[in-house]
């Protein structure tokens, strides 16, 4: 790869990591907390399924209360919906949205874009560092100062 292409990609990555830093300013926000009431009889080791499937994310702070972490709308009509479920506060239930009084939570997460849950963290940050590897990488190969 000659030191042109080398400098090219070095800035092509610098750009990237700019807009993925605007983008998790502008996406990651504290997640919701909802409280979740299952149905009677439900074992730990089903509810615990659940919760994984549903990206809930016990509180805390009191039993039932949750913070989701992924709150988009598909998955909060996934919980609504869920058969193990009997009810839930903080969601409306009709258009399955989180009501105003939700947004109480200390996990911070993505409402929106690529990484979802609480997965999406470790996954940005990866992206982030090996991104950011290969930058320094290609900047330091196409230094003009630099011996051949």
């Amino acid at each position: 790869m000659t030191r042109h292409s080398l400098r090219r990609v070095a800035v092509a990555g610098q750009c990237v990591l700019v807009v993925l830093c605007t983008a998790w300013a502008i996406f990651e926000r504290p997640a919701p907390v909802v409280n979740v009431q299952w149905r009677e009889g439900l074992s730990e080791e089903s509810r615990q399924q659940a919760e994984r499937d549903l990206y809930l994310e016990r509180s805390t702070d009191h039993e039932g209360h949750y913070e989701l972490v992924s709150p988009r709308q598909a998955d909060i009509a996934a919980i609504v919906a869920h058969p193990d479920v009997d009810d839930t506060h903080r969601i409306d239930r009709a258009r399955a949205t989180l009501t105003a009084d939700s947004y109480t939570g200390k996990l911070r997460v993505w409402w929106a874009g690529p990484f979802k849950g609480v997965e999406g963290r470790v996954q940005f940050r990866l992206v982030f560092v090996v991104l950011g590897f290969i930058t320094l990488l290609c900047a330091r190969l196409s230094d003009p100062a630099r011996p051949r």
